[in-house]
């Protein structure tokens, strides 16, 4: 394969699945999206969505997140709304 789109001189033998499409760029998207920084409240509407679907209720996830997060959690109105918006939004 000819096509080298991570920058290397030579012609890049990592090529994956699609032609042209480098595991090295690959790897270094990953990397960036790992390291993008998510603020608490939003990772913690991320875990309390997760956790409805997965049938828990809000009172044993706003003790959960507490365990977690410390003096950083989101006040139990907060996770219960959020809880309850998932909730919903999984009948629709």
């Amino acid at each position: 394969m000819k096509v080298v789109i991570c920058g290397r001189l030579k012609p890049c033998s990592k090529v994956i699945h699609r032609p042209g499409v480098c595991y090295c760029v690959v790897l270094s998207v990953v990397r960036k999206m790992s390291e993008a920084k998510v603020h608490v409240s939003v990772e913690q509407r991320i875990i309390i969505k997760f956790l409805t679907k997965e049938g828990c209720k809000p009172s044993e996830i706003c003790s959960r997140l507490k365990r977690q997060y410390g003096e950083k959690t989101l006040s139990n109105v907060s996770a219960y709304k959020w809880s309850s918006a998932f909730k919903k939004e999984g009948k629709q």
